[in-house]
């Protein structure tokens, strides 16, 4: 989607991101999950959503860092650059090394917070949600957080697997524009 908004020359390009989740590959049957996972055919599924997504959005600019990008979402994987979580080789990487390698995004929660890593779930270990700004965007940026108090914290609200208000924590970005 892109906005503009008056007093701002450029416009803004807004891609949000929800990509598959689960460690099996795209519509293979139950009986067949446990394979497709150790095969790590979601990930290769995440990063193929990935590049689409790319291919049809920021890599289809000729000066896509000079320029307003915001991609943000649940990406359903983790980073390499909070790689102190993981082990070398984690196949939950590669969604975002193919990111990073390919694109000019920047990560605005790692690039506020190098040394700490913010989860955007119930967990106190990883982050399935990033928002993604291009260096033009980044630049303008004073403020990011993972926002964690009262309203955001999820409460189990008795509905199987249905968290109150969410099972991820929002991110908060300022811009000045």
């Amino acid at each position: 989607y892109q906005v503009r908004v008056e007093g701002v020359e450029k416009p803004i390009n807004i891609v949000t991101v929800h990509l598959k989740n689960g460690k099996y590959g795209y519509g293979v049957p139950k009986e067949k999950q446990k394979e497709s996972a150790d095969r790590y055919e979601g990930e290769q599924h995440r990063v193929k959503e990935m590049a689409c997504i790319l291919d049809h959005t920021v890599r289809k600019s000729k000066n896509p860092d000079k320029e307003l990008w915001i991609m943000a979402g649940d990406f359903n994987s983790v980073s390499p650059l909070d790689k102190a979580n993981y082990g070398e080789g984690d196949m939950r990487l590669w969604v975002h090394e193919y990111i990073l390698n390919n694109t000019p995004y920047v990560d605005v929660i790692r690039d506020k917070f190098p040394s700490e890593t913010l989860t955007s779930t119930g967990s106190d270990t990883y982050r399935i949600d990033f928002m993604y700004l291009s260096p033009a965007m980044m630049k303008d940026v004073p403020y990011a957080d993972i926002i964690k108090d009262y309203f955001t914290m999820m409460v189990d609200s008795g509905v199987d697997k249905f968290k109150h208000p969410s099972d991820h924590l929002p991110i908060l970005v300022h811009v000045r524009l």
